[in-house]
């Protein structure tokens, strides 16, 4: 395990400082890996992608939280619960937060503009962003990233029979007032829309 993290720690730090990741390098990353591997972040990775998909940034370079899109690998999710079941909102103020996306690589992003909006009165948001632990870039999935997970949730564990919030809103105008979730007691990775203002699970997870 000490092997796997540093390489990856060299190849990153390779690629953000010096910019001098190759194809070589790029396969050495990919194969680093492997689903129900313990991932750098201390979870459990639970989505492998050879080609890599792109992680949406977000905001621009004098915000404290700005972060620029880049190629993932992997998917890990914490061995936990971020916390008791909570809302995704605790505010009466909804509104259809604009550029919310449900695709692999956005639920960082969809995170952070939840917060950024609501801060402490998006409880699901601010638990992922905020409590987790190090390294600081875990996050609420998107809905497609849920469906991922709930696809390996018996190698990721320790999942309850509720319904687990994602970063995506539900669809039209059931977006003011809804978020897309997934009941991890089904027999299918089907989402369904919950106020959010409900009560809901948080399982975070970080892409690398």
């Amino acid at each position: 395990m000490k092997t796997k993290l540093y390489l990856i720690d060299v190849l990153l730090v390779c690629s953000l400082v010096g910019g001098c990741r190759n194809p070589l390098m790029e396969r050495v990353l990919i194969n680093l890996y492997h689903i129900g591997d313990k991932g750098p972040g201390g979870g459990i990775i639970f989505y492998r992608n050879a080609k890599g998909f792109t992680v949406q940034g977000y905001g621009n370079s004098d915000d404290t939280r700005y972060f620029a899109s880049y190629t993932a690998h992997y998917l890990e999710a914490a061995t936990f619960d971020s916390s008791t079941p909570c809302s995704w909102l605790n505010t009466g103020s909804f509104e259809n937060i604009l550029n919310i996306n449900d695709g692999i690589g956005s639920g960082r992003r969809n995170t952070n503009l939840i917060f950024g909006i609501y801060d402490t009165n998006a409880p699901a948001s601010d638990t992922c962003l905020n409590t987790v632990g190090f390294p600081n870039d875990w996050f609420l999935p998107s809905i497609d990233e849920l469906k991922l997970l709930y696809k390996n949730k018996d190698v990721v564990g320790s999942f309850q029979t509720g319904g687990y919030w994602s970063s995506s809103q539900a669809n039209g105008l059931n977006a003011i007032s809804h978020v897309k979730v997934i009941y991890f007691s089904n027999i299918d990775s089907s989402p369904e829309d919950y106020p959010k203002d409900g009560n809901c699970y948080v399982r975070a997870i970080r892409a690398f």
